[in-house]
């Protein structure tokens, strides 16, 4: 009897995490991106990398971050195949897919985001040849580089929305009259009457 007991109590729990709305909607949410900020991976075959294709790609993607006192890359390019295209790697916070189809008239270019992750931006360019990319990516370099760059802004953006120094956006509120969000392990370090330093 005690046996029977336990049984319809373990069935009657089992039943109520299954039926819980938590537990059946677990598998449809998407999991975080992975990758550091301005961190990049293409996806990309080696013959097109090591050619001028792939010269392109690392002389716009790579180029200096202007203003800096020190060479800082755009973006930290890590190269796989498509092959290697997998895991985690395909829960990237920014890909870029190259890929050659003899069969198309013309390189495009597709945006997607969230595909596996969140956030996350996968732009793939598809052309018929090496040498109409290679035109295509250095005709429209700076259209490449910011959708790039707004997907991070974006990030810092929603990221400070939700995780901010409420105390230091309630003494700009009181001071001057309008909000910010400041990042949280800002301190502030000074107030007066018209002036704030964090």
């Amino acid at each position: 009897m005690k046996g029977v007991v336990k049984l319809a109590v373990v069935l009657a729990v089992a039943a109520s995490c299954f039926g819980c709305k938590a537990f059946r909607t677990l598998g449809e949410q998407r999991i975080n991106a992975q990758g550091a900020p301005y961190e990049l991976i293409v996806v990309c075959d080696q013959p097109e990398w090591q050619g001028a294709l792939g010269d392109t790609l690392r002389s716009i993607l790579t180029e200096p971050v202007a203003g800096l006192n020190q060479r800082e890359p755009l973006f930290d390019v890590l190269r796989v195949q498509e092959r290697g295209f997998t895991g985690l790697v395909a829960d990237h916070r920014n890909i870029l897919k190259i890929r050659i189809d003899p069969s198309l008239p013309e390189v495009t270019t597709g945006v997607e985001y969230d595909v596996t992750a969140r956030p996350q931006i996968v732009l793939t360019t598809a052309g018929p040849d090496d040498r109409s990319l290679v035109e295509y990516i250095s005709k429209n370099r700076e259209n490449l580089v910011h959708a790039l760059e707004q997907a991070e802004r974006d990030r810092a953006v929603e990221a400070n929305s939700k995780f901010y120094n409420t105390g230091i956006d309630a003494a700009v509120r009181k001071t001057f009259g309008v909000g910010i969000k400041v990042p949280k392990g800002y301190v502030l370090a000074k107030q007066e009457d018209d002036f704030l330093w964090a």
